[in-house]
This record gives structure tokens, C-alpha cells and sequence, in this order.
């Protein structure tokens, strides 16, 4: 099971913007049912407790922004990995540059 989830979530972005387009879903789902709710107060259908139908729009609505925040960091995160990965950890310029300054420092201290 955990190799499993390790192989899903390893290398593949799907889960990060899974998260991402439910959150989408979610506020959209939120806001069309607080629009459904003011619609109905206002033509005076409304038959539910005082409060209960904003309550539900909020938490939706709410759920579905924190889900797509989280959905961006992860992918902003998740873009980081990538480049960290194909970036070499040291190139051939940067240690010829090396080098070339201990060889300085060690010619200047000597001097």
C-alpha cells in the first residue's frame, strides 16, 4: 500500500491539480447555492432556520478557496521539485570557477 501511494504521488502532478479543480468545483458549487438562497429569501420561499442556508454558501464556498489555494502552492511547489531535479548539482563552469579561486587565494596567501 505505501509503495502504491508513493508511485502515485511521486511522479505525477494529477493529485495537485485534482485538488486544484475541486476546489474550483466547490466554490463554484458554494456560490450558485448562496445565489440559490438569496433568490429564494428575496421571492420569500425560504423555509429553512435563520442562518443555516448562509452558513452552508460560506463553508462551501470557503472549502472551495482554502482547496484551490492549496492546489496552487502545491503545484508552485511541485513545479519546484522538477527543476531541482534536472538542474545538475554542480556543472564543469562552476568548478573550473572554483578552481581558479583557491588557486588565487593560495597564490595571494603565499605572496
Amino acid at each position: 500500500m505505501h509503495y502504491g501511494l508513493d508511485g502515485v504521488f511521486s511522479f505525477s502532478h494529477l493529485p495537485l491539480r485534482l485538488l486544484t479543480y475541486s476546489g474550483i468545483f466547490l466554490g463554484f458549487v458554494g456560490f450558485c447555492l448562496g445565489l440559490y438562497y438569496v433568490v429564494k429569501r428575496l421571492i420569500n420561499l425560504e423555509t429553512a432556520p435563520t442562518g443555516f442556508t448562509t452558513l452552508a454558501a460560506l463553508v462551501l464556498f470557503l472549502g472551495g478557496v482554502q482547496l484551490i489555494a492549496i492546489g496552487v502552492l502545491g503545484e508552485y511547489l511541485g513545479r519546484i521539485y522538477d527543476e531541482v531535479e534536472t538542474t545538475p548539482g554542480l556543472s564543469r563552469e562552476a568548478a573550473r570557477v572554483r578552481l581558479i579561486m583557491r588557486v588565487t587565494a593560495a597564490t595571494l596567501a603565499t605572496a
